[in-house]
């Protein structure tokens, strides 16, 4: 039982590093609990099966966003989160997906669903800023982004929309050091845009 906690630990660590099969992941977290609900293990053996058709349709919606069938991978994420309600990232997809159809209200409950699951959807928080965002709520994106920096530092994105939403509301200090931060974390599109759309509003940083 202590070995397979321990396994578990160490896949939920690399979960955060997206690096997981989330298949044997679900597995073993399933075979974890069986051993404190023996006489439920045959419910537990289907859940199993449930979980892994779940992964199934989520990586299947992965594929469908990917290639911008927002529909169909509507359609795949839906199916997951039926065989599998806590599934945080096939919400959070599905909050993507909804977004590039412009149903901005069924986004919106999507990322509050994954984030009630998953606190740590530092994803999550990101995509429900952008569409804060949108909707010219700049100080409420600015929170959800400030989350999303909070849960992972690393992401130049989430600094640059960040940024964008502190220029909406002319405040211009913060921005540019968001600005440079963005910058720092060398991600190239990024430090094309910047250099090319924002240069003039924040000449410091490019000394």
């Amino acid at each position: 039982m202590i070995y397979i906690a321990a396994k578990v630990i160490k896949l939920i660590v690399r979960v955060k590093m997206r690096k997981i099969n989330l298949i044997n992941l679900i597995a073993l977290i399933v075979l974890w609990q069986t051993q404190f609900l023996g006489s439920h293990s045959k419910a537990l053996v289907e859940r199993i099966e449930h979980s892994k058709d779940s992964v199934r349709h989520y990586n299947i919606g992965n594929a469908k966003l990917r290639g911008k069938k927002f529909l169909e991978a509507i359609e795949e994420y839906t199916k997951a989160i039926e065989l599998y309600q806590n599934f945080s990232m096939a919400y959070t997809n599905r909050g993507i997906a909804n977004k590039n159809l412009g149903n901005i209200k069924d986004a919106i409950e999507d990322y509050n669903k994954a984030l009630e699951i998953n606190p740590s959807d530092f994803t999550a928080f990101y995509n429900r800023g952008l569409v804060k965002y949108e909707k010219k709520q700049y100080l409420d994106a600015i929170n959800d982004y400030n989350q999303a920096i909070k849960i992972n530092s690393k992401y130049s994105r989430f600094y640059f929309n960040r940024a964008l939403a502190r220029l909406s509301i002319k405040d211009k200090k913060n921005a540019c050091s968001d600005f440079e931060k963005s910058l720092s974390l060398n991600n190239q599109k990024i430090i094309e845009l910047i250099s090319t759309d924002y240069a003039v509003i924040c000449p410091t940083i490019f000394k």
